[in-house]
């Protein structure tokens, strides 16, 4: 099928072009998925990534296999054309900026890449842009220039538009479709209206909702609190911030209010689409399509799960000085969003049903406070001082900000307590060889621990998708889910019923006894309440767990034969061709927009 959309520009921030499963940035994940697509490139013309340039150029090009044909900070000129060189340049001069432009590979495609470096842009022309916006949405930028990331896309936002015109994107009177890849992604849309609204058609993709996000992470309620809070509110018809205040000093809740100005809005799952009609406002009346993450389209054989396996039961071996029965494995960033401590709660209950079962297990959790690792050097002194990872010390660099509270608090009286699971926290950022100390197997990645694993946990308090443990489910390994993860409705719904190999821990659903009888009985709930609901909550999971671990290869075999199914419905191309093309077709069709400037601005 020839192409139908002549310009298709992703609006994005750098970081994304980090792409693969072991990226935290769900917007790499879509970018390194959809884009290599053949639906996808058969229905786009031109492609350009479009976006604020903020770290190391060297570590981008290392990072992402950036192929850059301009750039003025390191005198790259040769890759365009001596009409375009000088276009560009006048770009940078008019507004005090530097250009990155390059190409990108994702699969058998290349894609156009164009960052903009507006740590010294002129301030009158950010002013000016700040204004404009102020004056026709209501955008209060005052209210938020200090933050780095808000102040730095505004910045850059008039100068992309002006550098895509530079390159000759913009030169085809065909259609043209700007997409927000989350509340950061808006400074350009905004621009486009303000400068050529009748040239673009423009479409949001909500990956979260940041006021959802602050107030459950924040809250000691967490998810039982607000999501008991939303389903009370839908009934009463009561808006989040009539509950909650104002959220107007989160700089990416003010962008995401506006995405209403946009011609569709997208939700990357279900919770997030129901967050979004929470917020209320325009959201209340705008359609929302839920488009979710895709999944890798490689499928994963019955060798490939018995390779990670080996790989990873050899490494669970060197460290526990047994062989286990099981190997239990969660791997995500040591941040509260992640809910890190209600694994041990579940723990606790295997605990005591392995033992009944004569059976032993290894949980390692992978995970980090900071982004930074660990130097090998430190690595190698600590393995031999007290035996990293397994044992830890305080004081010395070894354990960082939030992971000594983890590891004091929950793992050491844990495995003090427990008899037949024993709990490690590899407390270091990245993979590679040899990253994770000398014990670790050649070749151990990320894959491995989510499908050679017996078990993979994922219970946040926050989760707008929750693609690790989705790809988990999809090679047949047992995963344990907190309710709130957004991937849940998208493999029921994929699946037609929840997967055998999917558990749901319910930490929102409140015990028998416990009466709300409105928003405001949720909102009241504190720790004590949550951890109350917490500890008898993961009970019915463990024993479910307790049910489905198996060492039997034909249910190995046959949940992995299931995963694939689900797969081939969750998989990019299903998604692009089903899902994200029909909406960017829908979004050209469009011949009423719904902005309207009084109705925002009040």
């Amino acid at each position: 099928m020839s192409a139908v959309i002549s310009l298709v520009v992703h609006s994005i921030h750098d970081a994304s072009l980090r792409a693969g499963i072991e990226s935290d940035d769900p917007v790499a994940w879509v970018l390194d998925g959809l884009l290599a697509t053949d639906a996808y490139n058969a229905q786009i013309e031109r492609t350009v990534l479009a976006g604020v340039l903020t770290g190391s150029l060297d570590a981008l090009r290392r990072e992402s296999a950036l192929s850059i044909l301009y750039s003025g900070r390191l005198g790259i000129f040769a890759g365009v054309t001596e009409r375009e060189r000088v276009a560009i340049r006048q770009v940078e001069r008019r507004y005090g900026i530097s250009v990155l432009y390059g190409t990108l590979r994702r699969g058998r495609h290349a894609h156009e890449v164009l960052l903009v470096d507006a740590t010294q842009a002129v301030r009158a022309d950010g002013n000016d842009f700040r204004y404009a916006c102020w004056e026709r949405f209501g955008l209060d930028s005052q209210r938020h220039d200090g933050d780095a990331g808000y102040t730095l896309a505004m910045n850059a936002a008039r100068p992309i538009l002006a550098a895509l015109a530079a390159i000759g994107a913009t030169a085809n009177d065909g259609p043209k479709i700007a997409i927000a890849h989350g509340s950061l992604g808006m400074p350009l849309l905004l621009a486009t209206e303000l400068d050529e609204p009748t040239a673009w058609r423009t479409l949001f993709y909500a990956y979260e909702t940041p006021a959802a996000r602050q107030i459950v992470e924040r809250r000691a309620g967490h998810d039982t609190s607000f999501y008991n809070v939303m389903a009370k509110a839908r009934v009463a018809k009561l808006a989040l911030e009539t509950i909650y205040g104002s959220q107007d000093d989160l700089p990416e809740h003010a962008l995401l209010r506006l995405a209403t100005t946009c011609d569709a809005v997208l939700a990357v799952s279900e919770h997030v689409a129901d967050e979004l009609r929470f917020v209320g406002g325009r959201f209340a009346g705008v359609p929302l399509e839920v488009v979710p993450l895709g999944m890798t389209g490689k499928a994963v054989t019955p060798a490939d799960r018995a390779d990670a396996a080996g790989r990873l039961r050899a490494y669970a071996a060197t460290l526990a000085g047994f062989e286990p029965d099981f190997v239990f494995t969660h791997v995500d960033p040591m941040t509260v969003s992640k809910g890190l401590w209600r694994d041990v709660r579940v723990l606790e209950h295997l605990d005591g049903q392995l033992k009944r079962k004569g059976c032993r297990a290894l949980y390692l959790l992978f995970s980090s406070s900071t982004a930074d690792g660990h130097a090998p050097e430190e690595l190698t002194a600590w393995e031999a001082e007290y035996g990293w990872p397994v044992q830890h010390r305080a004081g010395n660099g070894d354990l960082r900000e939030t992971e000594a509270a983890l590891y004091l608090e929950a793992f050491e009286p844990f495995n003090r307590r427990a008899g037949n699971v024993r709990a490690i926290l590899i407390n270091q950022a990245g993979w590679g060889e040899g990253a994770l100390g000398r014990r670790m197997p050649p070749g151990l990645t990320v894959a491995d621990c989510l499908h050679g694993a017996d078990l993979v946990f994922g219970q946040s308090i926050y989760e707008p998708f929750g693609l690790r443990t989705a790809e988990a489910a999809l090679a047949g390994t047992p995963v344990c889910m907190s309710n709130v993860c957004g991937s849940v409705p998208a493999l029921r719904k994929a699946a037609g019923e929840l997967p055998e190999n999917v558990i749901v821990a319910d930490y929102v659903k409140m015990p028998p006894g416990y009466w709300l009888g409105s928003p405001y009985d949720a909102l009241a709930i504190d720790q004590g309440v949550r951890d109350w609901v917490e500890q008898k909550n993961s009970l019915p999971a463990a024993h479910t767990l307790a049910q489905r671990l198996t060492v039997d290869d034909a249910v190995r075999s046959a949940r992995l034969e299931s995963g694939e199914r689900i797969r081939a419905a969750l998989c990019w191309d299903g998604i692009a061709e089903n899902m994200f093309l029909p909406a960017m077709r829908r979004v050209l069709q469009t011949t009423v927009r719904r902005k309207s400037t009084s109705q925002l601005k009040r």
